[in-house]
């Protein structure tokens, strides 16, 4: 894991970035491509399914999964996420609840086909259904050309291209809205989740 610098304007942005190099993000590919059964349309929230908002295909995943099916590849990789975590926390310190355990919740990988797109900007606690989120994550599982399929940050002007294995880390609240340009040319694979104060 090497931690990135990001060039934003705003000093306290609360978003952290590392590089992920490691084999797992092929098997994790492999994986998603291997569960087409399993597969669903992507919603944008609440179960709304708009392709005008969020056009992808996804598969959700729960951590219990992970260690019942014994897939050590997503054991590995949360691992690593884990890590980003602890060093999330020193680098913002980000306060901790020592009386409390923090989880992380399902996980989703979603594939951004030909003119896939999150148009929409969205955050991920939005609501009391989702007030148990505090920090969301993302690994990019493939590179994407120039200016196609780029996360954007909207209250910070920020764009990010995606590069295979670059993981941000970023809080939850609509401070940080979000959404995914266009893939014009190729499909663009991501897994995400959160880091949450319960197991579900």
């Amino acid at each position: 894991m090497k931690k990135n610098i990001l060039k934003i304007n705003t000093i306290n942005h609360f978003i952290s970035s590392w590089s992920i190099n490691d084999e797992d993000l092929d098997e994790i590919m492999d994986y998603f491509n291997s569960s087409h059964e399993n597969h669903t349309p992507g919603f944008f929230k609440a179960g709304l399914i708009d392709k005008t908002k969020k056009d992808c295909i996804e598969l959700s995943i729960k951590p219990k999964d992970v260690d019942e099916k014994k897939l050590n590849f997503f054991f590995n990789y949360l691992n690593k996420i884990k890590n980003c975590y602890t060093d999330y926390i020193e680098q913002w310190s980000y306060p901790q609840n020592n009386s409390q355990k923090i989880y992380i919740g399902s996980i989703k990988i979603e594939k951004y086909l030909l003119s896939g797109h999150q148009k929409e900007y969205q955050c991920d606690r939005n609501d009391i259904h989702s007030s148990h989120k505090s920090l969301s994550w993302i690994t990019f599982l493939n590179n994407t050309k120039k200016l196609e399929g780029c996360m954007n940050f909207k209250n910070f002007d920020y764009s990010i291209q995606p590069k295979k294995g670059l993981t941000l880390m970023w809080p939850s609240d609509w401070t940080h809205l979000n959404n995914h340009d266009v893939v014009k040319t190729q499909d663009k694979l991501i897994i995400r989740g959160n880091i949450q104060f319960t197991e579900n």
